[in-house]
């Protein structure tokens, strides 16, 4: 892209490439700011010890505790001053999640028979998915392309996720 762009504009490219990818990775975090913040709210209200997050502001009407806190988290972030192992450890849970979410499909497959589904997908073997199996194989390639830096930092970060998970569980049955 780089060299049409250069082809094309002269000189120019990098100046029109560099504001192209600033306002493409401002668009990315700002998403990422207020998708976040959203889960968060979200998930605010299903667990008790979690439900300050749930709160909504009474003239804003925006979830202003989830928003400060994925500011913090965004912020704690930063301190890393490594925008390409942020990316990468992006791209790893990313993997995990789509991986997780085709096992699923296959594990509902098998477990939900007769569930109502909205959606067909195609390529099956009998009730076998293929597509899923596709993905979570793809998901895997991916991940092994990854260094191994990235990959022990991913998996401390999901067992630091499931960790505060099972927290909030057991904070569940005190009730």
């Amino acid at each position: 892209m780089a060299d049409v762009a250069a082809t094309v504009l002269g000189n120019n490219a990098f100046i029109v490439l560099s504001v192209i990818a600033l306002f493409s990775t401002a668009n990315t975090v700002l998403i990422s700011l207020i998708a976040g913040s959203r889960e968060l709210y979200g998930i605010g209200s299903g667990y008790r010890l979690l439900k300050p997050f749930a709160k909504v502001h009474p003239k804003t009407r925006t979830p202003h505790f989830a928003i400060f806190a994925v500011m913090i988290a965004a912020i704690l972030f930063t301190l890393i001053k490594d925008i390409g192992f942020i990316a990468e450890l992006t791209n790893f849970t990313l993997f995990v999640t789509f991986a997780i979410i085709n096992l699923a499909v296959i594990v509902l497959r098998y477990n939900s028979p007769n569930e109502k589904r909205p959606f067909k997908i195609p390529l099956n073997i009998g009730k076998f998915p293929v597509l899923a199996l596709l993905g979570i194989l793809s998901c895997l390639f991916f991940i092994t392309q990854l260094t191994v830096t990235i990959i022990f930092g991913g998996i401390a970060l999901s067992i630091g996720g499931f960790v505060i998970y099972v927290v909030l569980k057991i904070g569940e049955r005190k009730k």
